[in-house]
């Protein structure tokens, strides 16, 4: 599911909590605003209290009628941005990093662990948000066949650190890339 912007549609919509509109707005990348227009940081919580786990999620604390509460960022913009068909109750990042929230990796799962979207996965469910269409990606499909022929491990012109900077990607980008934890679909999806 590649979410697009139509021509005179807002990146912001507004959150709705409990079936009422809020003084704040989401956009596409997580980012919340108030009706100042004051962006509200985040922050990553490392230890689910409820289930005891160790699982990283990103928050935000909102004043809703005078009671600062703390919301999931990714259930946020799933609400405002995911059409939701089945009513599923969790909203998951499709590739659990949460460097990478976006509505593009965002998924409505039954259960909220990640079995559902391994299956989604081998489904080939999401095939239309694989490499350069997916909106979070920095590369192109050219630009990653490229590093995959040239990369030369420890080398100081086609090494990790040399190709991240000439491409303007964080080194783990290309070290995933020449690894195959990225950009795996890429040989099926240009054959395709």
């Amino acid at each position: 599911m590649c979410i697009e912007l139509r021509k005179g549609e807002s990146m912001w919509k507004p959150i709705i909590i409990k079936g009422e509109k809020t003084n704040y707005m989401i956009n596409k990348n997580g980012q919340i605003k108030n009706k100042k227009g004051q962006i509200i940081h985040n922050r990553v919580v490392v230890k689910n209290k409820k289930t005891k786990c160790q699982s990283k999620t990103v928050l935000c604390s909102l004043n809703i009628k005078g009671k600062v509460t703390s919301y999931r960022i990714v259930r946020l913009m799933a609400e405002a941005f995911i059409p939701n068909p089945n009513n599923y109750k969790y909203a998951v990042l499709q590739d659990g990093n949460i460097k990478n929230i976006n509505v593009n990796n965002i998924i409505w799962t039954k259960d909220g662990n990640s079995n559902q979207i391994e299956r989604h996965w081998k489904n080939e469910t999401f095939n239309n948000v694989c490499c350069e269409n997916n909106i979070s990606a920095k590369l192109t499909n050219e630009q990653v066949l490229y590093i995959k022929k040239i990369f030369k491990k420890g080398d100081k012109h086609f090494g990790i650190n040399p190709l991240g900077k000439k491409y303007g990607v964080h080194p783990n980008t290309i070290r995933n890339i020449v690894n195959e934890k990225t950009w795996k679909k890429l040989d099926k999806f240009i054959e395709g």
